[in-house]
């Protein structure tokens, strides 16, 4: 927390410092970033006196790996210590800004230090890059040559990324051991696209395996000294369990049905007649008889109410898992093959069969299960995980050789860009530089005769125009558009010089990216701001201009409506007879005109003689006058409204985070919107005005100063002249 009145004291350090220097643009005041003392001394200026805190890393129009190493918390944005964090980083792995050579997109091995962490891994990547590229010169390092290792080191079996794929095997058991740890495990995508198998993927595998096996070998192990075994018939319990679990829905069914006909014997034909649905489930096929029949209980109840074995006397879909379960359970089990089974002969069976059924619910690793036993127990010796373990250990070295590539890179990309991205985050030099495109700009808008430079691209038009509006300028908000038809994204673009003209809602032009490709653009909203000063003084006669046609075309309906009306009414006189017209009609619509003569006449007459008792002083005073009551008022209220226009609002509308208040200069509007010249040596095109205007203005000005000299001449005295006249 920074003490009260700390901003004022550092504004006034600042100001007084001879190695920080400010430069005004559109009214604000920003660093000078230039120089490295320039940019150390963004370290030390404090964040309130920054153009921007905060924006959106999808609103830089630059290489992305960069942006990518800046942001580095990876959520989007970049901030103030993200950027100084960068400035830091360069300093060390340079030793000093003093070595950067700003723009380059190479650098050289003598201007990186050995004796930062990061520089150390910059130099050791690099003699690897040029190794494997075989370089004649070792002490250069371009983008290119880094970019080119990184693409190429993706599509190698040991690529650094921490993932094993199959093909990285040096023998035929390892590769088979990779599958089946991506088959069973699912494995993780290596950096080539493909699947491999990392050290945690080994490690979830081989846990799985002896947990499975550790399982499997407790399968004739006794439980609490009982002489009841897990596997009491062998091998073929697997089987046997898997009988008795199939059937015991329907068997059981059976003895409930049983039972509830006992106790209410006049229930046997509505339970005999239909099984649960649920007791068949297993049974049902796509064959519509079967499918029926697997709805019926398993057998007919008996009176005995045991359940009948015998293949006659069962549903025909039960048969054969009956005969199964009477031969290879019910036998060994009970040591005899009865015709029928009871109750308590079924539970005997069931609690013979309880230890393995125990034993599979605690079953553990059945992920590894599909595979044969004879290989689990091979994997489980360790030396097929021993070999995968020293592809890893290979790969992590390659990984270390990949990470310096990677800060090499990044070293790279800062001295190239860095000085760009301040001149486009802590000071806006770029955007008000007219030779240079800032980074967050997105192209020119060709539309209406006119270039609009300044071009700013949005998510959301709606979204961004709640924020926009308290710019007080003129914005258009355009969907930009490929030849194939196919929408690509929406800008703003702010309307800074000359008049609104035919921009409209629907009208199109031709968007042009900073790279210099062509795309159809549309309008699709407008925010209407005074655009000029010129336009505002015009706006109060526009209106009255509109008023008074508005009023002449109600007048001209109005008029040919009762033209209509009178010619409907002629035509119907001639058609058909006329009465009479009472007496004295006539000689009333007479009286009704001359009325109205009269009146008109009287109301010209008192205006002539208003104007008749005026001079010519007085005259003019009220017509200036009266257009000063108009054009005054609106002037201030224009310039005040111009004054007040400020772009930070369209990018906050964007996303940023914008400290300073972006005003507009003259030159800056001519910059943001303009209009371009004819050719000075074409013929037949119209020239400049400039001059005309000028003896436009002169002469004005020449016929109102002998208007006044008249005015202010001495009048004769009109006694005098009357008497001579007479």
């Amino acid at each position: 927390m920074r003490p009260q009145g700390c901003y004022e004291k550092e504004l006034q350090n600042f100001l007084t410092d001879r190695q920080m220097h400010f430069n005004k643009f559109g009214q604000t005041y920003q660093l000078q970033i230039a120089s490295e003392q320039d940019i150390l001394n963004v370290l030390e200026l404090d964040e309130s006196l920054w153009v921007a805190s905060s924006a959106p890393v999808t609103s830089f129009r630059t290489d992305s790996r960069l942006l990518n190493h800046i942001d580095h918390d990876g959520n989007g944005r970049i901030n103030t210590r993200e950027v100084k964090d960068a400035i830091l980083w360069t300093q060390g792995a340079f030793g000093g800004l003093s070595k950067v050579h700003w723009g380059a997109d190479h650098i050289t091995s003598d201007a990186i230090s050995s004796a930062s962490p990061d520089g150390q891994k910059i130099l050791d990547a690099s003699a690897y890059i040029h190794n494997a590229q075989k370089s004649e010169d070792r002490n250069r390092t371009t983008l290119a040559q880094v970019r080119g290792f990184l693409s190429s080191v993706r599509q190698q079996v040991l690529n650094g990324d921490g993932a094993v794929v199959p093909e990285a095997a040096q023998s035929d058991p390892t590769k088979a051991f990779i599958e089946h740890i991506i088959q069973l495990t699912s494995g993780t995508e290596d950096a080539s696209g493909k699947m491999g198998v990392t050290r945690k993927d080994l490690a979830t595998f081989m846990n799985s395996v002896h947990a499975f096996l550790n399982w499997r070998d407790r399968e004739h192990q006794s439980e609490e000294g009982q002489t009841d075994v897990i596997l009491p018939l062998g091998e073929k319990t697997v089987a046997a369990h898997a009988l008795v679990t199939r059937l015991s829905a329907p068997i059981e069914h059976y003895f409930n049905i049983v039972s509830a006909i006992h106790f209410r014997p006049e229930l046997r034909a509505s339970l005999a007649s239909k099984a649960d649905e649920t007791d068949g489930d297993a049974y049902a096929q796509s064959d519509p008889l079967c499918d029926w029949l697997a709805r019926f209980p398993i057998a007919e109840p008996c009176d005995d109410g045991e359940l009948p074995l015998e293949p006659t006397a069962v549903n025909p879909i039960y048969r054969d898992d009956l005969q199964a379960l009477r031969d290879t359970v019910i036998a060994p089990v009970l040591g005899d093959s009865p015709s029928t089974l009871s109750l308590d002969q079924w539970k005997r069976i069931r609690r013979a069969l309880k230890c393995f059924a125990d034993y599979l619910e605690q079953k553990q690793g059945a992920d590894v299960e599909s595979l044969p036993v004879e290989t689990l127990r091979r994997y489980a010796d360790g030396q097929d995980a021993a070999a995968l373990e020293a592809l890893i250990d290979a790969d992590e070295k390659v990984s270390e050789i990949v990470n310096g590539a990677q800060c090499l890179e990044k070293a790279i990309l800062y001295q190239k860009y860095l000085l760009r991205l301040l001149n486009n985050f802590v000071s806006f030099t770029e955007l008000y530089t007219a030779d240079k495109r800032a980074l967050f700009e997105s192209g020119s808008l060709l539309i209406d005769g006119r270039w609009f430079n300044l071009a700013l691209r949005v998510d959301d038009a709606k979204t961004h125009s709640i924020m926009a509006k308290g710019s007080n300028i003129f914005i258009i908000y355009l969907e930009i558009t490929r030849q194939s038809g196919k929408p690509e994204y929406t800008i703003a673009v702010p309307a800074t010089a000359g008049t609104k003209g035919n921009l409209v809602v629907g009208k199109r032009g031709v968007f042009f990216d900073l790279a210099g490709r062509e795309f159809d653009a549309r309008i699709l909203q407008i925010i209407e701001n005074p655009i000029s000063l010129t336009e505002a003084l015009c706006l109060p006669f526009h209106r009255l201009w509109a008023f008074i046609l508005g009023k002449i075309e109600a007048l001209s309906s109005s008029s040919e409506k009762e033209l209509q009306k009178a010619t409907d009414a002629m035509l119907k006189e001639r058609t058909t007879p006329v009465a009479q017209a009472p007496a004295g009609a006539n000689s009333a619509m007479l009286m009704g005109l001359s009325v109205s003569v009269a009146a008109l006449g009287s109301a010209f007459a008192f205006i002539s003689s208003s104007l008749a008792g005026m001079t010519k002083t007085q005259l003019m005073s009220s017509v200036l006058g009266a257009a000063a009551l108009v054009i005054v008022p609106v002037s201030l209220v224009a310039i005040f409204k111009l004054r007040r226009q400020d772009l930070s609002a369209l990018l906050e509308g964007c996303g940023w985070g914008v400290n300073a208040r972006m005003r507009f200069t003259f030159s800056l509007r001519r910059q943001f919107t303009c209009r371009k010249p004819y050719p000075s040596d074409a013929t037949g095109a119209p020239r400049s005005r400039v001059l005309i205007y000028i003896l436009i203005g002169l002469l004005a000005f020449m016929g109102l100063r002998a208007c006044n000299k008249a005015l202010l001449a001495p009048q004769p005295d009109s006694s005098k002249v009357n008497a001579s006249t007479q």
